[in-house]
């Protein structure tokens, strides 16, 4: 093998090592040691390609950038809603609900305030004043709703007039026994403004000797009373001189003339006025009346608690069912419950859904209200 070439300095010639930056004869510079030589040139040329990296990177983002914005400037324009003042017919619903509650109708302002939230589901105004007259409501002296009466055994009744209405679904999206849509023609009656109390019952169990069921830790005499049997339920009634409700007389109570399937078309905004279900209950009942009412005055018709009916369950019942004061099979296993929960999906609050159980059970969801048939 041919030995290397020896490093020879510039100016005298002799022989110097690959390390040495000056000659050690002549003692002049001999420039960068050779060793130095490749490393200061790979660091520049590290440098030349990082910067040429850096670039890079910089014109791509510029690039998009302004691509971005070129189709930013280039979009159509979403239209902003109009706002309150410039909707005569809204702000007119606005004042029609001040001027209802100035009178004392405090029923007839809801009603105004539910079509303004209907019209203008983007705007504030309506929602906070139905909130604030539902305070007020329950706040003031003057003013006694159903869910602030002493729960008593001559609790309210709403008067529902008689005539026919359509039963069951007429619409898809419902379980099979929801279906067909019947026509029904109902008598007039009544029904409890609001669910059974504790307090109520209380006062049933400690008139008949009956024990008392035990309530969930978040009971209170307000409280609609739960872990109640069907026949318990029909007992209570009895004592009231009434009774459950049929199928289609809660039925015709909960819709008080609607024809869809949900609450006022089951927007979200109307469920969570009306009712406490899985969404907003945080997982328990809530004292009876303190959503707003349906429009014929019926507190908690949708969540809260289930509410037992009189009927016995059957599902395919409305295939041949009367068209006159419908009143269930003779006979059968379960009993129908109507209405949903504090714990029921938005799809179980449907006016039409019906849920059943043995008439025997009882559950920490479950509750009930009256009926009279025939008004006396």
């Amino acid at each position: 093998m041919k030995p290397p070439t020896p490093l020879r300095c510039a100016h005298c010639g002799a022989e110097i090592s690959p390390a040495a930056s000056v000659c050690g004869f002549c003692q002049k510079p001999v420039g960068l040691s050779w060793l130095l030589r490749p490393v200061l040139a790979g660091l520049l040329v590290g440098l030349t390609l990082g910067l040429a990296a850096v670039g890079a990177l910089w014109l791509r983002a510029s690039l998009r950038l302004a691509a971005a914005q070129k189709q930013a400037d280039s979009a159509p324009t979403v239209p902003q809603p109009a706002p309150a003042e410039s909707d005569p017919e809204y702000a007119g619903m606005l004042a029609e609900a001040e001027r209802e509650v100035a009178r004392g109708d405090h029923r007839t302002a809801i009603v105004w305030l539910m079509q303004a939230l209907r019209r203008r589901p983007d705007r504030p105004e309506a929602r906070a004043r139905l909130e604030l007259l539902r305070t007020e409501l329950m706040k003031s002296p003057g003013v006694t709703l159903p869910s602030q009466a002493a729960a008593t055994p001559d609790e309210e009744l709403v008067s529902i007039p008689g005539g026919p209405f359509v039963m069951g679904a007429g619409e898809p999206g419902g379980s099979a026994d929801e279906y067909p849509a019947h026509e029904v023609f109902l008598p007039p009656f009544r029904i409890a403004a609001h669910e059974v109390t504790v307090a109520s019952y209380r006062k049933f169990c400690a008139a008949t000797g009956r024990p008392f069921p035990r309530q969930p830790s978040w009971s209170t005499p307000r409280h609609p009373v739960v872990s109640v049997t069907w026949r318990e339920a029909q007992d209570y009634c009895g004592y009231q001189a009434r009774q459950l409700p049929t199928e289609a007389e809660w039925e015709r109570a909960a819709r008080c003339g609607l024809t869809q399937r949900y609450l006022n078309g089951f927007l979200p905004q109307f469920l969570e006025l009306y009712a406490w279900f899985a969404g907003n209950s945080g997982g328990l009942a809530h004292p009876v009346g303190t959503k707003m009412p349906g429009g014929c005055g019926i507190f908690d018709a949708y969540g809260n608690v289930w509410e037992w009916v009189a009927d016995w369950y059957s599902g395919n019942y409305y295939d041949d069912s009367p068209k006159r004061d419908p009143r269930g099979r003779r006979y059968g296993e379960e009993k129908v419950l109507r209405g949903g929960a504090f714990d029921s999906p938005p799809e179980a609050l449907a006016t039409t859904f019906r849920d059943r159980a043995s008439p025997g059970s009882s559950a920490e969801n479950r509750g009930f209200r009256c009926a009279q048939s025939r008004p006396q």
